[in-house]
């Protein structure tokens, strides 16, 4: 028990930076968009989204390299930092000036083109930070890199909200983005210093390259899933008005909060798959499905109840104006169950060594969202035209991972799992439409909560096996 305690206390170091990071920026947002309206929201939407993808050709599968190197020998760490990054800093520059030029050219000269850029080189930065902080992951010190990853977002939120006070326009304050990243990204170098030495600098573009595409094998499952994450947005941009970018932001953030639960499961469980591997693919087999239970029980209800108070989480978190994101968010919210079980299914299939055959399923997904999401927004479906591409893609996806794992029973077990927690959503959405439920508001909200765990209770959804079950996976022994 002693490396599972290990390996689930270290999951749960980088579950809590990441929570912690993500509702700082969340907070940040609805902050930004309530002061300066969806149309800068929308400015700043794409150019976290092009400074993404951009930061992939910084990145170049470096940060899983150096990992990968600095855990097989503590010493690698300063010579592969000391010979990367003289080689990404101009290049991360070079990359910044392009991205500047693309929002230049998808929305012209204007205001929000300081936000669109201070958006895109924060996502940039914090690819380089990420290579820094890679040695400390690789020898255990999670501490440190979940610390990291929570700074940069807290820290934009006290100058951001200092650049109000003074009175600056959303390009200054969106340039906190760029001063927070920048803090960490020093104390970054100067802890790295410390705890391993300074890094080797050696300004070698040639041994630099080699270095990189010794890496490249880390680079193909990284671009798919940024391209996947961010392409919506991206052809929205480009088909779409600003404002009407704006609302399909507005729900974009807001579902990556429940989107977290799943994700940091998977991540808890995916160190036991690995281990099992080795001794039994029936023992994988059987906690791949106890899992797939679980995260189905879990996120089929979650879907039900973001669908049914959708008006009332956007207004709550965004105010009135942004209430036709709403339509967005009840479409997004049915992505988390099929999201976490093709998680769960592509962790086993690395559990297994079938990481190829994965890259292969992921790149199906990617290409079904980019040729149906323009059109899907041309023809009718609009600014939800992103959200049921994405959809159809984890549909498609998840059945590939499915048919791959067909012999195992996965399948069949799991679509027996589903049944009854489908059958409690199927009630609570038959109540929520004709019984008179008081609202809109908490009441009603709360209302649904009790309906749904009822209906969970009735249909036999929740057992006392699942209970004891999620209870032995999250004990320390």
């Amino acid at each position: 028990m002693r490396n599972e305690r290990r390996i689930l206390v270290n999951t749960g170091a980088f579950a809590l930076g990441e929570a912690v990071g993500q509702l700082a920026n969340f907070v940040f947002l609805a902050f930004f968009a309530r002061l300066f309206g969806a149309g800068i929201l929308a400015q700043y939407s794409i150019g976290m989204s092009v400074g993404a993808l951009l930061a992939l050709f910084v990145d170049l599968g470096s940060i899983g390299f150096v990992t990968r190197e600095s855990a097989r020998g503590r010493g690698r760490g300063r010579m592969l930092i000391g010979t990367l990054l003289p080689l990404q800093f101009p290049l991360a520059l070079l990359l910044w000036g392009i991205g500047i030029l693309i929002g230049a050219a998808l929305s012209g000269v204007q205001p929000g083109l300081a936000v669109f850029a201070s958006a895109c080189g924060y996502q940039i930065l914090v690819s380089i930070a990420g290579l820094i902080f890679a040695p400390f992951i690789a020898t255990e010190q999670f501490g440190w890199a979940a610390l990291a990853g929570a700074a940069y977002r807290l820290l934009a939120l006290p100058l951001g909200a200092l650049a109000v006070l003074a009175g600056a326009g959303p390009g200054l304050t969106s340039a906190s983005l760029l001063l927070s990243v920048g803090i960490v990204l020093l104390g970054g170098l100067a802890l790295f210093a410390r705890r391993f030495g300074m890094p080797r600098w050696r300004a070698s573009p040639r041994r630099a390259v080699a270095i990189l595409y010794r890496g490249s094998a880390f680079l193909g499952l990284k671009i798919l899933n940024v391209v996947y994450s961010r392409a919506g947005l991206i052809i929205l941009g480009a088909l779409a008005s600003p404002v009407t970018v704006g609302l399909f932001a507005v729900a974009d953030r807001i579902i990556v909060a429940p989107g977290l639960l799943p994700i940091m499961f998977v991540n808890v469980v995916y160190p036991t798959l690995s281990r099992l591997a080795n001794v039994s693919t029936d023992e994988v087999r059987a906690l791949t499905i106890r899992c797939g239970r679980l995260l189905l029980l879990g996120t089929i209800p979650l879907a039900t109840l973001i669908t049914l108070t959708a008006s009332e989480i956007v207004e709550w978190l965004f105010g009135r104006r942004f209430g036709p994101a709403a339509a967005v968010l009840q479409i997004f919210a049915w992505s988390l169950p099929l999201a976490s079980t093709r998680q769960l299914l592509g962790a086993q299939l690395l559990a297994l060594d079938r990481g190829t055959t994965l890259v292969r399923t992921r790149a199906l997904g990617v290409s079904v969202l980019l040729v149906s999401c323009p059109i899907l927004i041309l023809s009718g479906a609009g600014f939800k035209g992103p959200a049921w591409a994405l959809l159809i893609a984890e549909s498609l996806e998840l059945a590939a991972c499915l048919a791959l794992l067909h012999r195992s029973g996965i399948p069949r077990a799991l679509a027996r799992t589903m049944l009854a927690p489908l059958l409690a959503a199927a009630a609570t959405f038959a109540i929520a439409a004709t019984v008179w439920i008081p609202g809109p508001g908490l009441g009603r909200s709360l209302v649904l909560c009790v309906v749904m765990l009822l209906a969970l209770l009735i249909s036999g959804s929740v057992r006392a096996h699942d209970l004891r079950f999620l209870q032995k996976i999250l004990a320390r022994g």
